[in-house]
């Protein structure tokens, strides 16, 4: 017998369409037997049986099964082969549950109402699990209250005991509206929506400069530390990451007991950057909105005048830098870079030093069980010397991402051999542009007030007693270096502590004795300046420039009709003559005297 190994097969498309569930594998294997028997034989013959005998043997399917095929393909082709699907398929035969179904249609409930009351359950459940639920049985036992008094109120009389069981739906009904779970979450775990939920847009940062974008954060180190008093804590780290090469900056700090990183840390970890020659200053800085960084006003404009210098064939070419700083959405960590940057240095060269807890100081896991974790034995400059060898492990890792295997020192010496040098500034002048200033009065001896101390200088001796100066505080470094300026804001001196001296020293009158000297000089030298004639000339000619209103009145008013007659005695008496200043002086000259030989003859 010759073995057909393709056939073309038809349908026979005057026959009514039946609904099939197909599975095509099979399909295809009884098509392809029934086909190459039945082209090499006619039905009822002596070939047919030895076909369908031989064929069974060769793939050991029983004869009998093989002249089924044959016979269905002959009357019908392949949707005859093809086993029939129930005619309701895909429709649903369960509205709420087998038990409750069954129960709806004894009790002789419409279809429609069936349909209603299963609309009801599935929106109740889906309300369970958009509003918490935690788990589909915590839904189902919430579900048995609401279906109780529903078949209640269409007739049932079961008992409680079995209606509750009859009203527990099955887990498949109720797990169908899981999806309704993302409710719950977004409205009862913000930081869980954050992380599972926010679409997130994918952003490469492979074309950009060193030093073009820096991210910046604050972060608590997971290591324990005691502070020389023996409390614990962990050590606080202002961080600012490269985001063309992944580099990192950090400067770390020990904070007193239940106090936090402040603007005045941030603000002296930037200028650290921005002098250490490999790095400088940024262009932009993206930051989170946290209070440590109210200070970026007063970088605002440093950034937007920064000059970057490039040499460029020999040549010196000046760009523009328009940079600013640029905020992250509130309770949005994922949209952090720099939140990368930590997790890498806590899972990786951070873990590596004594006292690393793993995220939670009061459950270290490894040295102890159950007990207070074992602190860094070091001191602090130990500890920021292990940070500063971590930061160097952490630079010499390869990285993918946009580094692409690159380890962060690898990708930066490739800017730096590329003509990429930093921008450096002065500290003292960062310090300048760092300064709080605020408005204090001047007084005797060139003296202000600032947080309860005294400072002065000579340059403000003329203002004692009479002027206001603006005082520039710095903010980080040597804060008793304050700065006195003008309220244009020109700097005018620096101002010294007030240091008390001993009564019986010498060196006080001295100095007083200077003082005043400096204030004489300041006189002397702006003498031609007084001039009191000046003055009450200046009040003449102001009064001389005077123009009169030319109002006039509009009659005149009565107050009181009873005081009419009154006033018109006054407007009619003649003028009374002062009395005699002379005499009233002598009089009371002569009562002074009595008076003060009484009070003499008393005492004697």
């Amino acid at each position: 017998m010759q073995r057909v190994t393709s056939t073309a097969i038809s349908i026979d498309t005057s026959r009514p369409i039946r609904t099939v569930r197909v599975n095509h594998a099979r399909l295809m294997s009884q098509a392809e037997f029934a086909a190459e028997i039945s082209d090499c034989s006619r039905p009822n013959t002596r070939e047919r049986g030895a076909a369908i005998r031989e064929l069974s043997a060769a793939a050991g399917v029983p004869a009998r099964t093989l002249r089924r095929w044959v016979q269905k393909y002959e009357r019908g082709g392949l949707l005859e082969l093809a086993r029939a699907g129930r005619m309701d398929w895909r429709q649903r035969r369960v509205l709420i549950s087998r038990a409750v179904d069954r129960l709806l249609v004894d009790q002789d409930v419409t279809p429609e109402a069936h349909e209603r009351l299963a609309a009801k359950v599935n929106e109740k459940i889906a309300t369970q699990w958009a509003s918490g639920a935690p788990s589909w049985t915590a839904v189902r036992e919430n579900m048995i209250p609401f279906l109780v008094r529903e078949l209640r109120g269409r007739g049932c009389r079961l008992p409680i005991n079995e209606l509750r069981e009859l009203c527990r739906l099955p887990r498949r009904t109720i797990e169908k509206a899981r999806g309704y779970k993302a409710i719950a979450t977004y409205h009862l775990d913000k930081q869980k929506s954050a992380d599972i939920q926010t679409p997130r847009v994918r952003r490469d940062r492979s074309h950009l400069r060193p030093m073009e974008w820096i991210f910046g954060d604050v972060h608590h180190i997971d290591i324990a530390f005691r502070r020389d008093d023996g409390s614990l804590c962990t050590p606080k780290a202002v961080a600012w990451m490269d985001g063309a090469t992944n580099r990192a900056f950090v400067t770390v700090f020990l904070m007193k007991k239940g106090e936090m990183i402040r603007r005045e840390h941030v603000i002296e970890s930037f200028v650290a950057m921005c002098t250490h020659p490999e790095w400088g200053v940024p262009e932009n800085l993206y930051l989170d909105r946290g209070s440590e960084y109210g200070w970026t006003e007063f970088i605002e404009d440093l950034l937007y005048i920064k000059r970057a210098v490039q040499s460029l064939d020999g040549l010196l070419k000046v760009r523009d830098v328009t940079g600013g700083v640029q905020r992250s959405r509130a309770y949005n960590p994922q949209a952090k870079v720099i939140e990368s940057l930590f997790s890498d240095l806590e899972r990786g060269p951070f873990a590596m030093i004594a006292g690393h807890i793993g995220g939670n100081r009061m459950k270290k896991k490894t040295e102890n069980q159950g007990r207070e974790p074992q602190s860094y034995t070091g001191d602090f400059e130990a500890f920021r010397q292990d940070i500063a060898d971590a930061l160097a492990w952490y630079h010499e890792k390869p990285q993918g991402g946009h580094l692409g295997g690159q380890s962060p020192n690898e990708r930066f010496r490739q800017y730096v051999e590329a003509g990429w040098h930093s921008t450096v500034l002065d500290a003292d002048e960062l310090a300048v542009a760092f300064m709080e200033k605020k408005s204090r009065r001047v007084e005797a001896g060139g003296v202000i007030q600032w947080n309860g101390n005294e400072y002065r200088a000579d340059e403000l001796i003329p203002l004692g007693g009479t002027g206001r100066v603006m005082v520039g505080h710095p903010l980080f470094g040597d804060r008793n270096r304050l700065l006195a300026f003008t309220e244009d804001d020109e700097p005018i001196c620096l101002l010294e502590p007030v240091h008390a001296l001993p009564f019986d020293d010498p060196r006080g009158a001295g100095e007083q004795a200077r003082q005043a000297k400096v204030f004489r000089d300041y006189i002397r030298g702006h003498a031609h300046l007084f001039d009191r004639a000046s003055v009450h000339g200046a009040l003449k000619d102001v009064a001389s420039l005077a123009m009169p209103s030319g109002a006039t009145a509009d009659g005149v008013a009565t107050i009181h009709t009873g005081h009419e007659a009154a006033a018109s005695l006054l407007r009619g008496r003649p003028e009374i003559p002062a009395p005699d200043a002379e005499r009233q002086r002598r009089e009371k000259e002569r009562e002074l005297r009595a008076k003060a030989d009484k009070a003499y003859a008393r005492s004697a």
